[in-house]
């Protein structure tokens, strides 16, 4: 309970400092700025999707639902590195399987999605939406380890990710605003990839999974992405060229 709390001191000091910093260096980044310049709605963004003040990111929603669900059953075998090896390769794969094909539906579909869901003012986001769209799997894998961490105490080299991810958001954020709102969301997926891979490093290490296990159990998740994003496309194009209206498409 103490794990899930975060009431360990190095957590309860980094985790305020990894929120501002995150929050500073996307303002600096001209990410508001870029969209005002636009002409846009003034745009919030998380490192799932960009969303509307009214909507939430999917990959928010997931990795939030993964996070409550996982973390109380592998606390209760965290002495039973086996079973929680076993535990965390079956979330990689049933995760991949959910979110790969949504993020290929999502890239296919960018601009109508943005159309019905948040208005025709939001179209020239619509590349952003599709940037974050293929960060989904990175998220909620994160999550994914970040369960695996917590529930085997590793506290400190979870929240010290934290902290190096905050700075990749900066870094990655500062670099792509030179390119506009499209070259910050690149830089930010570029961050979130970097968090991903060092944080499957940390679940690959608790759990003893070797990277061949850890990419194999994701596999039929990317093949059915692209069986369904190959589908989506065919329809997608077949709707555009009879000049469907977006919510049809």
């Amino acid at each position: 309970e103490a794990l899930r709390q975060n009431t360990d001191p190095i957590v309860v000091l980094t985790t305020p400092c990894t929120q501002s910093l995150q929050t500073a260096m996307r303002k600096a980044a001209g990410v508001r700025d870029a969209a005002c310049s636009m002409g846009l709605p003034q745009m919030d963004f998380q490192f799932g999707a960009p969303i509307a003040r009214q909507g939430a990111a999917p990959a928010q929603i997931l990795s939030s639902a993964v996070d409550s669900v996982l973390f109380s059953s592998m606390a209760q075998i965290q002495g039973d590195r086996e079973r929680l090896g076993r535990a965390f390769r079956r979330q990689l794969a049933v995760t991949a399987l959910a979110v790969v094909p949504s993020s290929a539906v999502l890239w296919v579909l960018g601009p109508e999605v943005v159309y019905v869901l948040l208005g025709p003012a939001w179209m020239e986001t619509a590349s952003v939406f599709r940037i974050f769209g293929l960060g989904m799997l990175f998220r909620v894998q994160y999550k994914n380890s970040g369960v695996v961490a917590r529930a085997m105490g590793a506290i400190r080299p979870y929240v010290w990710r934290q902290v190096v991810y905050a700075l990749a958001v900066a870094i990655g954020a500062f670099v792509g605003s030179r390119w506009g709102i499209t070259g910050v969301a690149w830089g930010v997926l570029g961050a979130l990839f970097v968090h991903y891979t060092w944080m499957s490093a940390l679940g690959l290490s608790l759990t003893g999974t070797s990277w061949r296990a850890f990419l194999a159990a994701q596999l039929p998740g990317l093949l059915l992405a692209l069986v369904v994003g190959t589908a989506t496309f065919g329809a997608a194009e077949l709707c555009r060229s009879a000049a469907l209206h977006p919510a049809l498409t």
